[in-house]
């Protein structure tokens, strides 16, 4: 992983758990991050004003996103091309 990679993913946690906390006031709400890329990626409904683009620029310089692992008990970064299997699988099973 690159530097700005790095950087990138480590700024996607962040704005990800300040969502979170402002939003809902959940350190880390359940699905979280299949709620966030639903909405940056025109599946969900926005019921913000958030600057979504953003989180999709940022995920994009990261190569990734992040997920929460229950196995581990915390945030996990997945490569996209695994997240969007993941993301996939997720979707096909709520029918979100």
């Amino acid at each position: 992983m690159s530097k700005l990679q790095k950087y990138a993913s480590e700024l996607l946690k962040f704005m990800m758990r300040e969502h979170s906390e402002e939003i809902y006031a959940a350190g880390w709400l359940c699905d979280l991050e299949y709620r966030i890329w639903s909405i940056v990626n025109g599946d969900g409904v926005d019921p913000t004003q958030i600057y979504w683009p953003r989180f999709l620029e940022v995920a994009n310089d990261a190569n990734g996103w992040w997920a929460w692992s229950e196995e581990q008990g915390h945030e996990v970064f997945v490569p996209m091309p695994e997240w969007i299997i993941q993301y996939q699988q997720w979707k096909e099973s709520t029918n979100a």
